[in-house]
């Protein structure tokens, strides 16, 4: 079976306008939380896990040398404390990545992938423009977040083995494309919404910002692959 489209249903355009500004408010009210979480994740708890581990090495230093079990528990109590240490610096990254602020949207991208095909065992491959084009933040920030997406959907139910991701820069819109090699779409599926798809609603509601949609083709067993195209001059607020 030929690959066809996934729609997602769209609103009426009589709401288009105040459906945009209720976008804008809840994606901006979304990121300054994951903001908040990140500082609090960095400031607050950072600071206390240090405080701990420090503690806990001078308890080592200090515990008497033939005691081997004690050596044993407190090596391992750091170890532990050196891993809740590298599971907040990820969050922290998840939540907001440094990576997108400082080097820009190609080498965020590079970053998400490597980690997918480290915790997945994934084969994964990036095409991506170098030097990449300049995008306003916000932009940026929502190509990245639909990919994050994107590969969390891959992970969950595709059982893909191989993960391809392209940004081009062509006729004035940006084309971010996310291919696998998993189960694919299902026929009875094709050219309805899935039950429990909000993933891919999220991902329009961001698009919807800037003027962009997206599609989903695919056919079982052949994978699938998500493109989304937004304009490189964004839609007016309205």
């Amino acid at each position: 079976m030929a690959d066809q489209p996934l729609s997602l249903p769209s609103a009426p355009d009589d709401d288009a306008t105040r459906l945009g500004a209720l976008l804008r408010q809840r994606l901006q009210a979304d990121e300054e939380t994951r903001h908040h979480l990140a500082r609090t994740l960095h400031d607050e708890l950072g600071s206390l896990l240090t405080a701990i581990k420090l503690d806990l090495s001078w308890m080592r230093r200090q515990a008497c040398a033939q005691d081997d079990k004690v050596q044993e528990k407190l090596a391992r109590v750091v170890g532990l404390l050196d891993d809740g240490i590298a599971l907040k610096r990820r969050l922290i990254e998840e939540l907001r990545p440094s990576v997108l602020a400082h080097l820009g949207l190609r080498d965020a991208l590079a970053v998400l992938l490597d980690q997918a095909a480290a915790t997945h065992g994934w084969a994964v491959q990036l095409d991506a423009p170098d030097p990449q084009p300049a995008l306003p933040e916000p932009m940026a920030l929502a190509l990245y977040r639909i990919t994050q997406g994107a590969l969390d959907n891959i992970a969950r139910h595709a059982g893909a083995r191989r993960v391809a991701v392209a940004l081009t820069d062509a006729d004035g819109h940006i084309e971010l494309t996310v291919r696998d090699d998993g189960h694919g779409v299902a026929a009875d599926l094709l050219g309805t919404l899935p039950a429990g798809a909000h993933g891919l609603l999220e991902m329009r509601q961001r698009l919807l910002t800037f003027g962009g949609d997206l599609s989903l083709s695919g056919a079982p067993g052949a994978g699938a692959t998500l493109v989304v195209r937004v304009p490189l001059v964004p839609a007016s607020p309205g």
